[in-house]
């Protein structure tokens, strides 16, 4: 052994260490482990070959909208004075208004495709790794599976970032559908403590806030799923010594995804409380909304059309009718009401009004879409948005089981590394023992 040692050093001080580097491959992969060394360059040369093929074509792209902005901005005004020097004057206008216009499309192209472009090289690095590893680890698994150590933590890596990469790429918020005032997809919504609301398939209510522990706000966020399943989620929110709140959000785990919620109550907006009675709220047929603190809940069930002549005049061209079921919350009462809408011979408007005076409740019927089939309520009375409400941001983040089967894989082969590795300095050991 210290002879092959020996002659080992003695080649490579003859050769040089890069010969002597490649006879050690090729020693190796005549015992049998080398073909696995020289498959292993090969994919990492595939690796840099690829990226390279990639980056050209972002580069050519980005070359390209540089000649056409050159092209576009080089054509020179020399009908006023032809001189050298007015050329000269122009042709470097033009070039500087091509250097900005290559920074401009660079920017552009960056802001609408960097993302994508970096989720995509992502993935393929994932899969080409996942594919790559698992044909390692499988050939060396055929002959010692305790070699397959490494190869099994690279496949696990491998699903954490797959997992990663889908889970953030194709989170969904759970929101209204529809644009903010800015143009922006809505991302949030607000919710009134003891309001039960739809939002994008789910029933999500506020029930109120509590502290832990440790003194910190514990809002308590009920969910109902469009399959039926009903859970809670408990984010908390507080304020910190430097005025500052910090918001940790709570996670409902299932197999194929997870589901997030933070909140920011009230008093982290700097919205202050509104004593004002009354407001006007929109409910789409089915669609419940609750009023007040705990008071009413508001149930609006369809237009009717057929209303009686006795409540629509003469002079009344449409009239339609919203049936509204009221409960009251306090005292467990339900009220079926059917306030009426009309549109009149000159196109003119009138809203029909409905009290329930032992309640001190008004509602009017002021409005509907007839394409969406919801209605526009007027309410007086009761607080139309209570003092106890918060901002919610929930989201689904689907293929999670791919990034938890990741770190389990990943566990697994850092746990049969150090294995075999620990196996292999105790034999060592007892082998200089053994020769001593």
């Amino acid at each position: 052994m210290r002879t092959a040692v020996a002659s080992s050093a003695a080649a490579m001080r003859v050769r040089g260490p890069r010969a002597a580097a490649r006879e050690q491959l090729v020693t190796v992969r005549d015992t049998g482990d080398g073909g696995l060394v020289v498959r292993a360059g090969q994919s990492v040369d595939l690796v840099g070959v690829m990226l390279t093929i990639v980056i050209a074509a972002v580069v050519g792209y980005v070359g390209l909208e540089v000649m056409s902005t050159t092209e576009d901005s080089a054509n020179f005004d020399t009908s006023q004075d032809a001189g050298n020097q007015t050329r000269f004057e122009n042709a470097s206008e033009n070039l500087t208004s091509g250097i900005e216009g290559a920074f401009e499309a660079l920017s552009t192209f960056w802001a609408t495709y960097g993302q994508g472009l970096l989720l995509i090289l992502l993935v393929f690095a994932a899969f080409f790794a996942l594919f790559g590893n698992g044909l390692v680890m499988w050939r060396i698994g055929r002959g010692n599976p305790r070699m397959a150590g490494g190869a099994l933590g690279h496949v696990g890596f491998a699903l954490l970032m797959l997992g990663v990469v889908a889970s953030s790429a194709f989170s969904d918020p759970i929101a209204p559908r529809g644009l903010t005032e800015e143009g922006k997809e809505r991302t949030a919504f607000v919710a009134a403590k003891g309001r039960a609301q739809q939002v994008d398939g789910y029933t999500v209510t506020y029930e109120g806030k509590t502290k832990n522990e440790r003194g910190r706000g514990v809002y308590e966020l009920r969910f109902e799923a469009p399959g039926g399943d009903t859970f809670t989620l408990r984010p908390v929110a507080y304020q910190g010594s430097g005025k500052q709140w910090f918001m940790h959000p709570d996670l409902k785990h299932y197999f194929s995804k997870d589901i997030y919620a933070s909140v920011t109550p009230r008093e982290a907006t700097g919205q202050q409380s509104s004593e004002k009675n009354g407001g006007e709220i929109t409910l789409g047929k089915g669609q419940r909304r609750t009023l007040g603190t705990d008071r009413f809940d508001v149930t609006f069930e369809g237009f009717a059309a057929d209303v009686p002549p006795a409540r629509t005049p003469d002079s009344a061209k449409i009239a339609v009718a919203a049936r509204l079921k009221v409960a009251n919350r306090r005292t467990g009462e339900t009220r079926r009401l059917q306030p009426i809408y009309l549109v009149m011979q000159d196109r003119s408007e009138r809203f029909g009004q409905v009290k329930i005076d032992d309640w001190g409740l008004t509602i009017t019927f002021t409005g509907m879409n007839v394409d969406s089939g919801k209605a526009r309520l007027a309410i007086e009375g009761v607080q139309v948005m209570p003092d106890d409400w918060l901002v919610v941001q929930a989201k689904e983040k689907p293929f999670i089981g791919v990034l938890w089967a990741g770190i389990l894989v990943l566990s697994m082969g850092l746990g049969l590394a150090m294995y075999r590795r620990t196996k292999a300095l105790a034999f060592s050991e007892d082998r200089r023992g053994t020769e001593a």
